[in-house]
């Protein structure tokens, strides 16, 4: 199929490629098939066009790359809600979600925040360094979070992303010695954290 429809999003037209739309079953489909006459004006649409071109980007790649912004992302979603674009609200969710718990581990950034984060504490830091997609896809986040609320009153943990380790490692740093902890790939987190309680019972 092919020709461009016109569509009117409050006041703002956008042009969209007959083909791109008619691969989503529903609403776009229906809008593809049935707006056949190319001199019609553009079909009206009572919705923001904020976000439109997102959702066509998504229609014709099945990709998109989300904003970091959580408000964003909701409006997104709100969006793909009212067109029915169900993986698009997964995707939507499943960010959001990821963003929480990214926020919820603490992150020190660069080898200036770490030596700050040690220099200031009283306490052993336990350090998390990591080189893959902190998600409930990639690692076992269930784990992470239990081994934070058991020891979060003694050390202080925090996470730091690194490229040049290999999956997922740890360091216990005192202001008078470090420890280094094996690294283990995603599905052995829960013995990395096991060897981490071993040798904090040494200390």
């Amino acid at each position: 199929m092919s020709g461009i429809l016109k569509l009117n999003f409050r006041g703002t037209v956008i042009h969209a490629e007959k083909s791109s739309l008619a691969r989503h079953d529903g609403f776009f489909n229906l809008l593809a098939v049935s707006n056949q006459n190319p001199h019609l004006e553009p079909l009206f649409v009572d919705r923001d066009p904020k976000h439109f071109l997102k959702l066509l980007d998504y229609i014709r790649d099945k990709e998109i790359l989300l904003p970091e912004s959580e408000i964003e992302i909701n409006e997104i979603c709100e969006e793909a809600r009212h067109f029915n674009l169900h993986y698009l609200i997964f995707k939507c969710q499943q960010k959001v979600e990821n963003m929480k718990l990214k926020n919820k581990f603490r992150h020190l950034n660069g080898s200036a925040e770490i030596l700050e984060a040690v220099g200031n504490s009283d306490k052993t830091v336990i350090l998390f360094y990591y080189t893959i997609d902190l998600s409930r896809e990639s690692v076992p986040i269930q784990a992470l979070e239990e081994f934070i609320d058991e020891y979060k009153h003694k050390y202080d943990i925090y996470f730091h992303k690194e490229e040049a380790i290999k999956w997922f490692s740890c360091k216990l740093i005192s202001k008078t010695r470090v420890v280094n902890v094996l690294d283990a790939n995603p599905k052995d987190i829960h013995f990395c954290l096991d060897e981490v309680r071993r040798i904090l019972g040494t200390l």
